[in-house]
């Protein structure tokens, strides 16, 4: 038989004394104090949140955002944008040679892609669908020509 011990709802406001499982880590009385308890310290953060002042780093101005922002206003935020350096260009890309894998086509591609190995996207749908119908065709020869 389980045995039960007497805690103390984590919810600020309750505090009633309820009984749990032992070895368990059920904090509130009931669902409902819980779902209380913890919608009430999300509205405290928000509250929080939006009481700090901060200071856009382009124009400098000081303002109250509801939630963590870097700039005061999207023209600022365009700004930031503007001014952030630009990504150097990347190198060329490796070229590779292949040969498809389609034992129809066995044409010679070029591609940047290590691990591709079909000319277009049309062999690789033959392909595909050429064993998916190879598969079907054996699984029947095994189950002894049932459909």
């Amino acid at each position: 038989m389980a045995e039960y011990i007497t805690a103390i709802c984590a919810n600020p406001r309750c505090l009633k004394e309820f009984k749990k499982k032992a070895g368990t880590n059920k904090r509130f009385c009931s669902l409902e104090c819980g779902s209380r308890a913890t919608s009430n310290s999300l509205n405290a953060r928000k509250r929080r949140d939006r009481d700090a002042t901060q200071i856009c780093p382009i124009c400098y101005n000081e303002f109250s955002a509801y939630r963590a922002k870097i700039y005061c206003s999207n023209e600022c935020k365009a700004e930031a944008k503007r001014r952030r350096p630009q990504k150097e260009k990347i190198e060329e890309k490796e070229i590779f040679t292949k040969i498809c894998a389609n034992k129809i086509c066995k044409r010679e591609f070029k591609t940047t892609k290590r691990r591709k190995i079909y000319c277009s996207k049309d062999c690789r749908r033959f392909v595909r669908d050429e064993h998916g119908r190879h598969h079907l065709e054996r699984m029947r020869a095994l189950r002894g020509g049932i459909e």
